[in-house]
């Protein structure tokens, strides 16, 4: 492997980004209940009748013959007597009204007193009104569908409305803001989208999607991203499409994945009888007018010349577009140091004169001093492995820092850190690189890819949260406290391996599995995977022994890891710690995933990622190879591309095998398989999968991915689309004792009650054997 960083430690020969973070304060947001007031009905009591009495006073009339007597009052049916309260059921209110439900209010958050907002552009300002409550302000806001962030004024009663989001503007925070101003913010969730796409009487009642020929669309200036409608961007914002940039603006999605202004060239002929328009996307003038040329005659000689005209300038936008395509290719393959230093350079040179007043005062001296590399012995170090910075609002444990100049990037290559930060909304911060070989640096402003979903839960500040820091030019001076190389690792001839595994921090103190280890290690070897990274806190010896066996052989890569912040690391306590706070420990692995996957984007075409306990297994090939090529020529459309390709999920139950142990005994006996090898004695499953989608494992495309999930892609550089193979090409094998919590009860109706016999991974059976009794004698477990 080459590599233009090699360790941290040799200063003068590397690439270093040094994150700095400039101080801003960032304003509190606490949520406001707007709950409708309770009311309780009584039912007023009936005024009781006087009761009649049953003997009158007058004299008693002679008593009538038996024939002439008419039948007693008593032997007549008695009407039921009235209660005087009225029944519960007559004030309950059906549970499911035959109108379409209401979709969930979105939360209305607010920021403290002395603030106010200003959009990312000034045409994002609805209205300006007066009302009497800071309430009635956020009601306004709320019932406008346009309206998504709003300030009020107790004093003046002013209260303005903005279209886009909190976050896409900025929070003011100064002494001439009055301290009755206040900002607040309309944070809509996906729950109120879900009729999207769908019929217009889905959303009749909804307030937030719009009736668009005959079905729900998103409201003006917004567009849909997958799961709800966001503002669209402005010049420099990243986009997928031309729906994500303000087309009102006459911004369009770039070559780059980035909203810029549409520049053409515009030629008018016009005639006594019509008129010709054509409009040609050109991407490197500005927008040019010709002079209108007028038809003197309908000649024949006028209009070929009109023809041949037109061809000629066709001839000539192909030839530029294609010299442009070429340039830009060429520049791909160029050396890293040398992409670096010219895009960086390039960059500095275009943005001189427009930050000219970040680094200089009025009177052009400059701001700061000169900035120095920061010393070893000055970094704040975390928990052996994590870089830490305390800011005025939130900290931040930094993990590794990674090149990233894939196709899909552009011209201009990334910086992308690892990170996590106990804020949802981080502050602004800067990376200063250091480059080889030149004086100068180069200072840039970074953004932040959320590597969770809220829905997922711990969305709340002082919880460590994952994030992807991806780096843009700008500059900025501030103090230096960080320091992280740059990891730019290349394989030497430049081609990528089929598959790598990666597997998440290892955590077996006291359990020994090493035997079921050798046996998984060796059957993802005869898969397909070339290589399998574990990330490792605290093992057993004998893995211990294991890894380290097979990392002698180049099939394993093993790295150290430990919990950022205040975590526990002590083996006994974190054991406890990632059992118990389920949450917090899904969270700390999409670290070590994504830092897996960075490494490996120029190595490997795919990535898995796995439990020991799990195997995705071809049923009609051998290899993984072997099936992604079956699904991509017969199984897939030709115009058709997927950023990753999902196995459904099917569970191998320890005591499905229990209650035919004696068929199995007689089975291993003839077949010569030893007791030991886990996998291969289990060879009774469910008969149900679970639902599509759920506990999937995925092989993930390092070329279209930007960050990922356990089961699967979290974002892409266009739209993620996941291929779900079909359960007669592969599925996943999950060897557990149980099933997951999230579904015991269905556990014990369905993957327990039905199951069939699964002998696939038998095929393997010979040189799986064979593997796993040389490596268990080489290592003295197998006398």
């Amino acid at each position: 492997m080459s590599s233009t960083v090699a360790t941290s430690t040799v200063m003068t020969s590397n690439e270093f980004c040094v994150l700095s973070f400039k101080v801003q304060q960032v304003i509190a947001v606490r949520e406001l209940k707007l709950l409708p007031a309770l009311y309780q009905t009584r039912v007023p009591r009936r005024p009781v009748q006087p009761r009649i009495p049953r003997r009158s006073l007058q004299p008693r009339t002679p008593r009538r013959s038996l024939q002439s007597r008419t039948p007693r009052r008593s032997l007549q049916p008695r009407k039921p007597r009235r209660s005087l309260r009225i029944p519960r059921r007559s004030l309950r209110v059906p549970r499911r009204s035959l109108q379409p439900r209401t979709p969930r209010r979105p939360g209305i958050f607010k920021t403290d007193f002395g603030t106010s907002f200003t959009p990312a552009d000034p045409i994002e300002l609805i209205n300006t009104i007066s009302v009497s409550s800071q309430i009635r302000c956020a009601q306004t806001c709320n019932v406008n569908s346009l309206c998504r962030t709003f300030d009020y004024d107790t004093l003046s009663k002013r209260c303005r409305l903005f279209e886009g989001e909190i976050t896409t503007g900025l929070v003011n925070r100064s002494a001439a803001i009055p301290s009755t101003s206040r900002v607040g913010s309309i944070a809509y969730t996906p729950q109120i989208y879900l009729a999207y796409n769908r019929t217009c009487d889905q959303c009749q009642i909804n307030r937030y999607l719009l009736c668009i020929s005959n079905t729900c669309q998103c409201t003006p200036y917004t567009y849909w991203n997958g799961y709800m409608c966001l503002n669209q961007g402005y010049n420099g914002s990243v986009c997928q499409n031309d729906q994500w940039c303000r087309n009102d603006k006459n911004l369009t999605c770039s070559s780059s994945d980035f909203c810029e202004f549409h520049r053409n060239i515009s030629l008018e002929l016009e005639s006594n009888r019509s008129v010709i328009k054509m409009m040609v996307d050109f991407p490197f003038g500005e927008k040019i007018k010709s002079n209108h040329i007028r038809k003197a005659s309908g000649s024949f000689l006028f209009r070929s010349f009109l023809k041949i005209l037109f061809i000629t300038f066709g001839v000539n936008l192909i030839f530029q577009f294609a010299l442009h395509m070429r340039l830009r290719q060429e520049n791909m393959v160029k050396k890293i140091d040398n992409s670096l230093r010219y895009n960086a350079t390039r960059t500095i040179e275009q943005k001189e004169i427009l930050n000219k007043s970040k680094f200089e005062n009025k009177d052009g001296k400059k701001k700061c001093s000169k900035i120095t590399h920061p010393k070893d012995i000055d970094l704040d170090y975390n928990n052996i492995y994590w870089q830490r910075f305390i800011s005025s609002n939130g900290t931040y444990y930094l993990y590794h820092a990674f090149y990233d100049n894939r196709v899909l990037v552009g011209s201009s290559p990334l910086i992308r850190i690892l990170s996590v930060i106990d804020r949802i909304s981080p502050i602004p911060i800067y990376c200063l690189i250091w480059l080889h070989n030149t004086s100068s640096s180069i200072i840039t402003s970074a953004t932040y890819q959320y590597i969770w979903h809220p829905k997922w839960g711990n969305y709340r500040d002082e919880v460590l949260q994952p994030f992807l820091i991806i780096t843009l030019f700008e500059t900025n001076c501030t103090k230096l406290g960080n320091n992280l190389p740059i990891r730019n690792n290349r394989p030497l001839d430049g081609k990528k391996q089929p598959f790598a595994v990666c597997v998440k921090g290892l955590e077996f103190l006291s359990e020994d599995i090493s035997v079921k280890l050798i046996e998984w290690i060796e059957l993802l070897n005869l898969l397909g995977a070339e290589k399998i990274f574990f990330y490792e806190f605290d093992i057993h010896p004998n893995i211990s022994q294991v890894l380290e066996y097979y990392q002698q052989q180049d099939k394993v890569h093993v790295e150290k890891l430990t919990l950022p912040g205040s975590q526990p690391n002590s083996p006994e306590i974190r054991e406890k710690y990632l059992k118990e706070k389920m949450i917090n420990r899904r969270q700390n692995e999409l670290i070590p995933y994504n830092d897996c996957f960075y490494k490996n984007i120029y190595f490997y075409h795919y990535i898995l990622l796995l439990d020991i306990d799990e195997v995705i297994m071809p049923l009609q090939h051998r290899t993984w190879l072997e099936t992604i090529q079956e699904i991509q020529r017969n199984w897939l459309n030709k115009n058709e591309t997927y950023t990753s390709f999902s196995a459904r999920n099917v569970y191998f139950l320890e005591d499905l095998d229990e209650e035919n142990s004696t068929e199995i005994g007689q089975f291993n006996e003839q077949l010569n398989i030893p007791p030991y090898l886990h996998m291969l004695t289990h060879i009774y499953r469910s008969s149900h999968y679970t639902i599509s989608g759920a506990y999937v494992k995925t092989f993930f495309d390092t070329e279209r991915l930007i960050t990922l999930h356990n089961h699967f892609p979290l974002s892409c550089f266009r739209r993620c689309r996941a291929y779900e193979i079909n359960i007669t090409l592969a599925h996943l094998q999950h060897y557990r004792k149980s099933c997951v919590k999230a579904i015991q009860k269905s556990c014990q109706t369905e993957h327990r009650l039905h199951r069939i016999r699964d002998t696939t991974i038998w095929r393997y059976k010979n040189d799986l054997i064979q593997r796993t009794s040389l490596t268990l004698k080489k290592l003295n477990f197998l006398i």
